[in-house]
């Protein structure tokens, strides 16, 4: 089930985000994201196994992170997060940043007719990023 994650997901957004990245508490307010309706979270069982943390400008949709517990991986947890952004939200584009050397994540957003646009150099501190999009 998808839902927007509230306040009493805090713990396990962040323990989501610091696998992802460690500074992944210091570079987000998670609170506001909360509060904005800007963190949808994949539940089992009243567990939160992934989040799509997203803003909203207008028509733009930017997504900030697709992470999914690595317990749970390779069950489509990802896609259903993606598809309800899709389908439940008004936007002309939406737009993200993933690291070239990330292949499952790069072919995930190629399904659902995202586009590499750019390249960003030394995005990441190991790698560069393709910045791609998907429009309506």
């Amino acid at each position: 089930m998808i839902n927007n994650c509230t306040y009493n997901d805090i713990d396990i957004i962040i323990k989501l985000g610091k696998n992802f990245n460690y500074d992944f508490e210091k570079l987000n307010n998670i609170e506001k994201l909360i509060n904005n309706k800007s963190i949808l979270g994949y539940y089992l069982n009243n567990k939160l196994l992934g989040i799509l943390i997203f803003e909203q400008i207008y028509e733009t949709i930017d997504i900030l992170y697709l992470i999914v517990d690595e317990n749970f991986r390779r069950k489509h947890i990802a896609s259903y997060l993606l598809e309800y952004l899709i389908s439940n939200y008004d936007y002309e584009h939406i737009m993200l940043e993933v690291s070239v050397l990330n292949i499952n994540a790069i072919n995930l957003y190629k399904k659902y007719n995202f586009k590499i646009i750019n390249t960003r150099k030394n995005y990441y501190k190991d790698s560069d990023a393709y910045q791609m999009e998907m429009i309506k």
